[in-house]
C-alpha cells in the first residue's frame, strides 16, 4: 500500500515535424503556398515498449525493496547480537580488572577483553548505521501520505528487545 500509484499516462508519442517549400501557381499566375511546416504526432493505442519498461520497473522496484528489508532484518538481529555482546564483554572486563587489581590475572587478560568490547561496540554502532539507513530507504519508497506511518511501524519495529 505504500508504493507511488502508478502512472496513468502510459503512452509512447512520436512527433515529427517537417518543413517543406514548394511554388504553387494558382490560374492567377501568382506564387503561393511557398512554405508550409508540419507537426505530427503518433501515439499507439497499446505500446509493447512501454509495457515491458514498467514490468521492469516494477520487478526492479520489489528486488530493491526485497533487499532492503532483507537488509534491515539482518541488522537489526546483528544489532541485537552486538548489545548482547558489549553487555558480555563488558562484565567480563570488569572482572577481569578487579583480577589485576587483586594480582590474581595477568594484564593482558583485561586488555583482551577490553579489545573484544570495543569490537562488539563498533559491530553495533555499523549495524545501527544499516538499520537507519535500511529504514529511511524504504520510508522514501512509499507515498507522501504514507511515509509517516511507514517510519513510525519501523521505527517499533527497530527498537531493542526488552532485556529478560
Amino acid at each position: 500500500d505504500c508504493y507511488p500509484v502508478k502512472s496513468r499516462w502510459k503512452m509512447d508519442v512520436d512527433l515529427e515535424a517537417a518543413v517543406r517549400s514548394t511554388r504553387v501557381i494558382d490560374v492567377t499566375g501568382t506564387a503561393v503556398g511557398r512554405s508550409n511546416i508540419g507537426i505530427v504526432a503518433r501515439m499507439p493505442i497499446y505500446s509493447a515498449t512501454e509495457h515491458d519498461r514498467e514490468m521492469e520497473r516494477e520487478a526492479r522496484r520489489r528486488a530493491d525493496t526485497a533487499k532492503t528489508v532483507a537488509d534491515f532484518v539482518e541488522k537489526l538481529a546483528e544489532r541485537n547480537a552486538s548489545v548482547r555482546a558489549v553487555a558480555l564483554y563488558s562484565a567480563l572486563e570488569q572482572r577481569a580488572r578487579v583480577r589485576v587489581n587483586t594480582g590474581i590475572a595477568d594484564a593482558l587478560e583485561q586488555v583482551g577483553y577490553m579489545e573484544k568490547t570495543w569490537t562488539a561496540e563498533r559491530d553495533l554502532i555499523r549495524a545501527e548505521a544499516v538499520v537507519m539507513q535500511s529504514r529511511l530507504q524504504l520510508v522514501a519508497m512509499c507515498r507522501e501520505g504514507e511515509a509517516d506511518q511507514m517510519n513510525r511501524f519501523l521505527s517499533g519495529l527497530a527498537q531493542l528487545p526488552a532485556a529478560q
